[in-house]
């Protein structure tokens, strides 16, 4: 097992926080927020939410089709 202080594992954290002080913070934001100077509001939110939670909601019901399939396929 490596340790912490590794020089392969130095330069990896190293060039990490490099490339994370160097990016802009336009392009970490997201779709709904990035260049808007005025306030969230209630839409921007709702973006947000739908962002996070829509391929959960894809993965479910391709899970449930998944398992139906299955179950059929076994009688």
């Amino acid at each position: 097992m490596r340790s912490l202080s590794h020089p392969r594992i130095w330069t990896a954290k190293a060039l990490a926080a490099l490339w994370v002080a160097l990016i802009p913070a336009v392009v970490l934001a997201c779709p709904a927020c990035a260049g808007r100077n005025d306030g969230n509001n209630l839409r921007t939110y709702a973006v947000i939410v739908s962002m996070i939670f829509i391929p959960f909601v894809v993965a479910g019901v391709i899970l449930q089709l998944i398992r139906r399939l299955e179950s059929d396929s076994s009688r």
